[in-house]
């Protein structure tokens, strides 16, 4: 650990060493001061285009600009350097497990398309993997912490809110009669190739139209060879074919049709990647057969208003089908060990969701704003495992089968919410906000969640920023219905527990965060920022072995035998505790250089008081990044060193300290602009220095799921672009 710390120093110091030597010469974008950019425009923390240097709230915003020079082309490659984020990658059918300032899960934080929700409404864990293009983006905006307030109760521990439409800037900006086109082409390791396709035309001041397409497709990354674990692949391969396999192949499809004050908008992401990372080569066999597939398509139609007064009216219906392919499944070994006889455990879902909002926005000066609205949502879900529940053992989700499970569980809901939230700004170094929102459930209880948030200016340059706010999470289907097997031990959801204990049930999830901040602004060019936060979970809903082999078994439908057996359970209490140190720098106009530190102490505490931390989080982690302009008025450079520290592990067996070593990691990013007209290149490496990463097993990390999941080595990508436009 003691290298790694003096690697990161003296790659800190690099950094400025080789800034100090660069022209000054510099574009309008990059003369921008940091208190000007401050000034950015977001649109996710109240539903209406706000400065950032208004909103209370931690957030942080990567602008198109950055996602190029640092080489994204998903939401995915973007996260990983994202401060507070701990991430498993290669986890299964999630693609990746995120873990947002120590509160775990996929299911907790919301992904939005402009404002509009992409998460599956029955809580089925969202699967980003490289199925979420950002190449395209606008920005995407990172706000931390519960925002119930003004999305409803699914926005537990952040929002993730991707912009690609900017109140049409770009088109109106054109002339009439203009069109772009650009198309960018990327290959990598593992035969990945990325072709991404953005056309906008502006046909009159009135009507215009944008498409972006991406297509991703990869070998992806073996795990044979990389650790004797997985020496057991080797063992089958003659049995089966296709062996190792965890292709991927994702896309992409946006589009946006305006006329006047109406838009029609678009939205496709699907998920098809491996479905075995993660989880035992043992149990679960590693096969282009064992893959997880999902679809989501999601159309609104929106109109929006200006007044003279100030005033913005928003009224927005959209439609969304979240899909798991039938042929998506569990291919599993029917005996831990024996490669003889296999078993296939075959998913189902659907979702489709009815959403209307009405919202009005007033800014009556620079002392008041204000915006209320209401919310309405109709839900028909058929939850993940339904065949298993309905008909009592997997079979695929097709014919008759299909009938029998959308006659008997068709589960509908419909969600009615009224908020509002109120910004004043009484003097001009105090700002306040008071955020409130109502949700009513036809399935659950009604539910009250504020929020409130203060900003304070003492002097020039400096900003106290605090927050408080709750939010809600009713057990989602997904938890309910939940339910797997093996040889050894068999997960049982809630229907099939209360038909031996009629009281068991599942409470609501609740979150409390605070936090406060502090940045200060000197000379224009440099930002020093600290913050501290505080979050109180309570009845998390995970996983829990509730019945052990032989005494307290339970029956194994899948086998026809009696196992061990798992539930999902509110364990108990989370708190965490956490603070985020950044600093910002612009050397010489044309480099930017950042350096964050990252603590996260998140402790489980059980019904016995018995206390631990939370796997998968690392408490100590550090960031460098800088990046060069248009050095020599040709090349941008990019290069980001990350020091991850050690992280609790479950698993006593390998772990006996239950500590995890941590890891170092370089990612460098290059580009050459200008070079021809109309074309630009680019080159993308990531674990430069070729580290053997572990990343945190999923859930219990013992058993059918791997205690740590080995990452891949050294990585390359090289690109093309051609833009063409008049």
């Amino acid at each position: 650990m003691k290298q790694k710390l003096t690697a990161f120093v003296y790659f800190i110091l690099s950094n400025f060493v080789l800034v100090a030597q660069q022209d000054s010469t510099v574009s309008t974008l990059i003369d921008m001061s940091l208190k000007d950019l401050m000034n950015i425009p977001i649109s996710g923390h109240s539903r209406y285009k706000q400065s950032l240097d208004e909103v209370s709230s931690s957030i942080i915003v990567l602008t198109n600009h950055q996602i190029k020079e640092r080489g994204y082309s998903d939401l995915s490659d973007l996260l990983k350097d994202v401060p507070g984020f701990d991430i498993t990658d290669n986890a299964g059918r999630f693609g990746e497990f995120y873990s947002i300032r120590g509160i775990a899960g996929n299911d907790r934080f919301l992904v939005l398309i402009d404002g509009h929700k992409l998460n599956p409404p029955s809580g089925t864990f969202l699967s980003v993997g490289n199925s979420i293009n950002i190449c395209k983006a606008v920005r995407v905006e990172i706000i931390f912490g519960p925002a119930s307030a003004i999305y409803g109760a699914d926005a537990f521990s952040g929002i993730i809110n991707i912009v690609f439409i900017d109140d049409n800037e770009d088109v109106d900006e054109a002339e009439n009669g203009s069109k772009n086109i650009s198309a960018t082409l990327n290959y990598g390791s593992f035969n990945s190739i990325n072709v991404a396709l953005q056309s906008i035309v502006k046909f009159t001041d009135d009507l215009s139209f944008q498409i972006c397409a991406r297509q991703y497709t990869s070998e992806g990354f073996s795990v044979v060879g990389s650790d004797t674990l997985y020496d057991f692949v080797g063992t089958y391969a003659d049995i089966l074919e296709d062996v190792d396999i965890q292709k991927i192949n994702d896309h992409n499809i946006y589009t946006y049709l305006r006329y006047r004050n109406f838009s029609l908008n678009y939205y496709r992401q699907q998920f098809d990647e491996g479905n075995a990372m993660g989880l035992s080569p043992q149990i679960y066999i590693y096969s282009a057969e064992n893959k997880w597939k999902t679809t989501t398509d999601m159309w609104w139609i929106d109109y929006k208003k200006e007044f003279e007064n100030g005033g913005n009216l928003n009224f927005d219906i959209s439609y969304l089908v979240h899909l798991q392919d039938k042929n998506s499944l569990f291919y599993k070994w029917l005996i831990p060990g024996i490669t003889v006889d296999t078993y296939k455990q075959f998913m189902t879902g659907k979702d489709k969701a009815l959403r209307s909002e009405i919202s009005y926005n007033q800014v009556f000066s620079d002392k008041f704003q204000f915006i209320v609205g209401l919310d309405f949502e109709s839900t028909s879900s058929i939850p993940p495992y339904a065949n298993d529940e309905i008909l009592g053992v997997s079979s695929i989700y097709d014919g008759n089968n299909a009938t029998i499970i959308n006659d008997n569980l068709s589960i509908k809901e419909n969600r009615f919410a009224g908020f509002g939230q109120f910004t004043f700004s009484p003097w001009d170094f105090f700002d306040f906000t008071i955020g409130l929102r109502a949700d009513y459930s036809t399935a659950y209880k009604s539910i009250f969640n504020p929020r409130f948030g203060a900003i304070i200016r003492p002097w020039e340059g400096m900003k106290l920023k605090l927050n408080y706010g709750t939010a809600y999470q009713a057990p989602s289907l997904f938890h309910q219905y939940e339910q797997f097997g093996t040889a050894t031990v068999a997960m049982l959801s809630t229907a099939e527990i209360n038909r031996n204990n009629s009281t068991w049930m599942l409470s609501p999830q609740m979150i409390t965060s605070r936090d406060i901040g502090f940045s200060q602004i000197f000379f224009s060019n440099l930002e020093f920022s600290a913050l501290v936060y505080y979050n109180k979970l309570e009845n998390l809903i995970e996983r829990k072995l509730y019945a052990v082999y032989p005494t307290d078994s339970v029956y194994n439908k899948y086998f026809d035998i009696y196992t061990s057996g798992l539930r999902n359970e509110n364990i108990g209490l989370q708190k965490i505790v956490g603070s985020e140190i950044s600093l910002k720098a612009k050397v010489l106009k044309r480099s930017v250089i950042q350096a964050y530190y990252s603590y996260t102490n998140a402790i489980s505490i059980d019904s016995d008081d018995n206390e631990s931390f939370v796997p998968r989080i690392s408490m100590h982690k550090f960031w460098s990044t800088i990046t060069i302009h248009d050095l020599f008025e040709l090349l941008t450079f990019s290069a980001r060193f990350k020091l991850i520290g050690d992280m609790y592990n479950s698993n006593t067996a390998i772990f006996a300290d239950n500590m995890q070593d941590g890891y170092s990691n370089l990612d460098l990013d290059f580009s050459l602009n200008d070079i021809f007209p109309h074309f630009s290149f680019s080159a993308h490496f990531e674990n430069v220095l070729n580290q053997k990463i572990y990343h945190g097993g999923i859930y219990e990390q013992l058993g059918i799921y791997t205690a740590t999941i080995p990452q891949s080595g050294f990585t390359f990508s090289f690109g093309a672009k051609f833009e063409f436009g008049k």
